[in-house]
């Protein structure tokens, strides 16, 4: 989501995640914990646009290492969708390239 004011926030989560036994939100073993951190991730904060790139100024990640960081995306409009990629990364032991579209509701 990007907002108008400069504001953005973003969460990715797998399809059909498990959920805890446990009915109390505090709940879940170790395991059910690992298992919702494993597939789903987050983070907000500002942003600005600059030619063909979209800055995220993140404030707050669920990933602890980007809180306080910059993340740079490429970004290109076609039609009703937002096409981001990211620099190459270090994901799961290795380097690759995370490409996202987005559609606009």
């Amino acid at each position: 989501m990007y907002k108008e004011d400069g504001y953005m926030s973003v969460s990715i989560m797998s399809a059909n995640r498990l959920r805890f036994v446990s009915k109390d939100i505090a709940g879940g073993t170790i395991e059910e914990m690992a298992t919702a951190a494993d597939t789903y991730t987050s983070y907000c904060g500002t942003y600005e646009i600059q030619v063909n790139k979209i800055i995220h100024h993140i404030q707050i990640s669920m990933y602890p290492n980007w809180t306080g960081i910059a993340q740079e995306r490429i970004f290109a409009l076609k039609d009703d969708r937002l096409l981001l990629s990211a620099p190459p990364d270090l994901i799961d032991g290795k380097q690759q390239t995370a490409h996202f579209v987005w559609k606009r509701v």
